[in-house]
């Protein structure tokens, strides 16, 4: 991503605000725009960390589960056995 900083006007709720505020305000953060770029790394993070999941696990069982339907276990049955 670019560093070079580029402006941005964002709406947030009074409960946002107040986090935002409390976390510049105790010395975490040097100013706003550190927690919203700390905010969005870490978002990006859990959105590699969420699409190599899906890659890595879920199309696998996906895959396996279209060609082969009758290894499936069908959801009554899991629901039951949790119970």
């Amino acid at each position: 991503m670019s560093k070079r900083p580029q402006t941005r006007t964002i709406d947030l709720s009074l409960e946002e605000a107040r986090f935002v505020d409390a976390k510049v305000a105790s010395g975490a953060y040097a100013s706003t725009s550190d927690v919203v770029c700390d905010a969005l790394e870490a978002l990006a993070e859990r959105d590699a960390r969420l699409e190599e999941w899906l890659t890595r696990d879920v199309a696998s069982v996906y895959d396996q589960m279209k060609s082969q339907p009758q290894t499936a276990i069908p959801a009554e049955e899991v629901f039951a056995g949790l119970r």
